[in-house]
């Protein structure tokens, strides 16, 4: 129930399972999408193109031509969700009267930054989430709109709370819209003392282990290093040796991509 509310995502990864899933209410939406971004490659930009059309638009990420597609498009609300750069002091600026919000796949005020994922699974939590918050200078600390939250287990890996963020996404986009569109939302300043983490970029080097640790100690530590991009390690003889683990393939499981 978009309405006449014109809305313009700023997608920096692909969430065309939004456009599916409320194919009726896209009338008024754009995607705004970056160029030569590896993590969003040209065939998934393509498949956007086909369901929007000309509303579908690349950008670079330079700042005033950001700004500038915005304000031509006469935006009412810009979400931005992956997007994979700070919005400068003089963006904000331009689009303050534009209603801006940023989608964080975590828990706010627990969980800020830009891998939250393997801290999540570090600290054993037993619940993630999304939160929609308005999108201010400072990281992820503009006021909460919407929260939704969901079961992990001891099992859960970095990959499987991630994939189970972006397969509600449409839910949770499909619970805020409205909130916005009947002026609904109630926005609820986050409480800084309740920050258990501010995530960094994760690089290879973060997964070393110690062998000297317990394996039970170190469960949760290997269990948050994605076996894909940066498995877990220890070095033997200057040797670097990699680490998994698995449950037998018959385990009940409640994601696929858990261990």
């Amino acid at each position: 129930m978009v309405s006449d509310m014109k809305i313009v995502y700023m997608w920096g990864t692909n969430y065309i399972n939004i456009l599916r899933a409320h194919s009726a209410d896209i009338t008024s939406v754009h995607v705004l999408m970056p160029d030569n971004e590896p993590h969003f490659p040209a065939a998934a930009q393509e498949a956007i193109r086909e369901v929007l059309g000309e509303r579908a638009i690349q950008v670079s990420y330079d700042q005033d031509e950001i700004a500038n597609t915005l304000l031509q498009l006469n935006a009412d609300v810009v979400i931005s969700m992956g997007w994979r750069r700070i919005f400068g002091a003089t963006l904000l600026s331009q689009l303050q009267d534009r209603l801006l919000i940023n989608i964080h796949p975590a828990i706010l005020p627990q969980y800020k930054g830009y891998h939250t994922e393997p801290y999540v699974i570090i600290n054993a939590e037993k619940e993630h989430g999304i939160t929609a918050h308005r999108l201010t200078q400072g990281l992820d600390d503009g006021d909460i709109l919407h929260q939704l939250k969901f079961s992990i287990s001891k099992f859960s890996t970095t990959a499987s709370i991630k994939a189970q963020a972006h397969d509600r996404m449409p839910e949770f986009i499909g619970e805020l819209l409205p909130l916005i569109v009947t002026g609904r939302v109630q926005e609820i300043p986050q409480d800084a003392s309740l920050t258990k983490v501010v995530a960094p970029k994760r690089s290879p080097a973060d997964s070393e282990v110690d062998p000297n640790v317990s394996l039970s100690d170190l469960y949760n530590i290997v269990r948050a290093c994605d076996y894909e991009n940066y498995p877990a390690f220890f070095y033997v003889d200057g040797q670097k040796i990699f680490i998994s683990m698995r449950r037998a393939d018959d385990s009940p499981r409640e994601h696929d991509l858990e261990l």
